[in-house]
């Protein structure tokens, strides 16, 4: 209730920002809910349930992400655990897609070229230029 009486108080900007935090510490929290023990690749392998109900892509994070969501909402949106109650719909919307998306973001098949992203944010002469030769600062 805090985080909503707070955002109506916010600027858009500031809204944004806290409705960005928000969804990734929720994220975060509920990253691996319900974990199996047994990585995507072994579900695939098995033929396992949760494999065939999510056609073998991000398997485990898409299943994290609908229990938790199941789990937070209810039956009905009618849960104790429902910290989204007091959230505008549109407001909402934004964080549940925001925080399954950190959550399918945490699929290692995709770790490689979201890192070569992430690389490729930085200017390379900006990578030479802060080369003090201790490796401290190596994006490779």
């Amino acid at each position: 209730k805090y985080l909503d009486n707070n955002m109506k108080k916010e600027s858009s900007a500031s809204s944004t920002m806290t409705l960005q935090m928000f969804s990734i510490l929720v994220g975060a929290a509920i990253h691996d809910v319900g974990h199996p023990g047994y990585n995507n690749a072994f579900q695939s392998n098995s033929f396992s349930q949760t494999a065939l109900t999510y056609n073998d892509n991000s398997v485990l994070e898409n299943f994290h992400t609908s229990l938790a969501f199941q789990m937070i909402l209810g039956d009905n949106g009618n849960s104790d655990w429902n910290i989204f109650q007091n959230m505008e719909p549109n407001d909402f919307m934004k964080c549940k897609r925001l925080i399954t998306e950190a959550i399918l973001g945490t699929d290692l098949t995709f770790h490689f070229s979201n890192l070569e992203g992430v690389k490729n944010l930085v200017p390379s002469a900006s990578r030479r230029d802060n080369d003090n030769g201790d490796n401290e600062d190596d994006y490779s």
